[in-house]
C-alpha cells in the first residue's frame, strides 16, 4: 500500500508547484535543497503525508510530536470510505441531487434545466427577476463547471443573459453542461461589505458518531481574495471561528505557505477580519445539527454555508471533505479526532 501510494503522489503532485515551494522552504529555513527534499520524503514514509501537504501544513515548521496529530490524505480516504455509505454519497456528488434533497436548507432560487426548455426559463426568470445568474455543472467540483452572467431586461418579457438572447444563451449554457442554474446570491450585507467580490462561505464539518449523534469540528470561514470565487485551494483566504462566539479568529490563512501568516484585515478591501461577528451565528449550528440527519448513511460532511440577511443557507455538502483546509487554518492535526470515531 505505502509504494502504491508513493506513486500515486508522483500522479497527483504538481512538480513545478513543489519545485517552487522546495526552493523557497530551503531559503527561509537555510537549508539545501537536498536537505528539504530528504525531510519532506521522511514525512511522507513516516507519517503519510502528501509531497505537497508538506509544504501546505508548513511540516519544515513542526516538531515530530505536532507531525503525527496530522491526517494524511491515506487516512482521510479510509476514514470516509468507511463512514460514508458509497450509495448515499450521490446526493453530494451531484449539486441538483443535493438541492432537491436540502430543499428546506436551501434559502435562494434555482433552476434545472433538466426536461426543461427555454420557455420554462423565461417564465422562472420572470417569476424571479434576477440581477445576474451562477450557471454551474452540477457535478462540477473545487470550484470548476462555474460562471456568472449578468441579466437585464429590456422589456416586461425579454432578458438578456451575459449580452445574450434566450435562445443564444440557452443553447450556450447546454453546450457547456450548465444543468443548475441559481439567482445570484446576495449574501448578508456586513459580509459584503469586507469581501466583495464573491459570497463568503463557511465551511462546518459534521460527524455523525455512535456516541454523540451529531459532532461538529470547529468551524471556518473562507473568502476571496481577488476572484469571483472564494475557493482556499484558487487564492481565496481562510478563516477559524470561535464556536461558541462565531467570532473571526487570527489570523487570516492562505494556502499557499509564501504567503502571509500574520494578516489580519481583508487583502482587498483592508476590513479587519479578526473579532468580526458571523451575522446570524446563533441559527448556524442548529442547521447543520439537522441537516446532518437528513442523509444518515452519509456519516461525516463538510459542509459549505452561506449567510443571507435572512439567516444561513445550504449551499453545499462535501463527503470527501478537504482536510488540508481545516488543518491549516486551525492549525493543528486531525489525525486524533478521525482514529476516535467508532
Amino acid at each position: 500500500m505505502k509504494i502504491l501510494y508513493f506513486f500515486y503522489q508522483f500522479k497527483v503532485t504538481d512538480f513545478g508547484k513543489l519545485q517552487a515551494f522546495i526552493s523557497y522552504v530551503a531559503k527561509v529555513m537555510n537549508k539545501s535543497k537536498v536537505a528539504v527534499i530528504t525531510d519532506m520524503l521522511k514525512a511522507f514514509w513516516k507519517h503519510n503525508i502528501s509531497f505537497s501537504d508538506y509544504f501546505y501544513l508548513e511540516f519544515y515548521n513542526r516538531p515530530e510530536v505536532e507531525r503525527s496529530n496530522h491526517a494524511s490524505t491515506l487516512l482521510m480516504y479510509k476514514f470516509q470510505s468507511r463512514l460514508n455509505s458509497k450509495e448515499s454519497i450521490a446526493f453530494f456528488r451531484n449539486k441538483k441531487a443535493f438541492y432537491k434533497k436540502f430543499d428546506k436548507f436551501i434559502k435562494h432560487n434555482y433552476f434545472i434545466t433538466d426536461d426543461k426548455n427555454v420557455e420554462d426559463f423565461k417564465i422562472w426568470l420572470i417569476e424571479n427577476n434576477p440581477n445576474a445568474l451562477m450557471a454551474k455543472q452540477s457535478n462540477g467540483q473545487a470550484g470548476s463547471g462555474l460562471e456568472k452572467f449578468e441579466v437585464t431586461r429590456s422589456n416586461k418579457d425579454d432578458f438578456l443573459v451575459g449580452g445574450k438572447d434566450l435562445n443564444t444563451f440557452y443553447s450556450y449554457a447546454l453546450n457547456k453542461k450548465y444543468d443548475l442554474i441559481d439567482t445570484f446570491i446576495e449574501q448578508h450585507p456586513l459580509l459584503q461589505e469586507i469581501s466583495p467580490n464573491a459570497l463568503s462561505t463557511l465551511r462546518i464539518v459534521s460527524i455523525v458518531d455512535k456516541s454523540n449523534p451529531v459532532k461538529i469540528l470547529k468551524p471556518l470561514v473562507r473568502m476571496s481574495n481577488d476572484s469571483f470565487v472564494d475557493n482556499f485551494h484558487q487564492g481565496g483566504i481562510a478563516m477559524a471561528i470561535d464556536p461558541e462566539t462565531g467570532n473571526i479568529l487570527a489570523p487570516v490563512f492562505f494556502k499557499d505557505p509564501r504567503k502571509s501568516k500574520t494578516e489580519t484585515q481583508h487583502p482587498v478591501t483592508g476590513k479587519t477580519l479578526i473579532g468580526f461577528k458571523i451575522p446570524h451565528w446563533e441559527l448556524v449550528m442548529p442547521m447543520i445539527e439537522q441537516a446532518a440527519l437528513v442523509v444518515p448513511e452519509v456519516r461525516t460532511v463538510g459542509w459549505d454555508v452561506l449567510i443571507t440577511k435572512d439567516g444561513p443557507s445550504l449551499l453545499e455538502g462535501n463527503d470527501n471533505w478537504d482536510k488540508t483546509l481545516y488543518e491549516k487554518t486551525h492549525q493543528e492535526g486531525l489525525k486524533p479526532v478521525i482514529t476516535s470515531i467508532k
